[in-house]
């Protein structure tokens, strides 16, 4: 084998891939929710009238803004973990929330009743 055909062998076999931020990401985020979700049980307890609450709009307004923080934040992290990406539209899209809540806490909202802030 000729030294040049040796170099050659050495690079090509040295040759890197990219890394997918995807999968380390998200193996990363099961056990994190899992903590997260074992630690509110743990501390608080599961709330004896749940299924009751799942009609009210409250708390699915509750449940959707945070899944939504979720998704637009973990679209963000992964956008800056790739050098030179753009970030720009994935951080307006966290925009969303601040304008949800604005409007969900505003005097004409039908997510919460008039009489929500008020004291008995």
């Amino acid at each position: 084998m000729k030294t040049d055909d040796l170099i050659r062998a050495l690079a090509a076999d040295c040759a890197t891939r990219p890394m997918s931020l995807r999968r380390p990401f998200t193996m990363a985020m099961i056990p994190g929710v899992a903590i997260a979700f074992g630690l509110y049980l743990a501390i608080l307890g599961p709330r004896p009238h749940l299924l009751g609450l799942l009609a009210e709009p409250r708390f699915l307004f509750k449940v959707c803004l945070s899944f939504l923080l979720v998704a637009l934040t973990a679209r963000l992290v992964l956008r800056l973990g790739k050098p030179g990406a753009e970030i720009r539209r994935a951080t307006l899209l966290l925009a969303i929330v601040p304008a949800l809540l604005g409007r969900a806490f505003s005097p004409n909202s039908s997510v919460f009743p008039p009489a929500f802030g008020a004291k008995n």
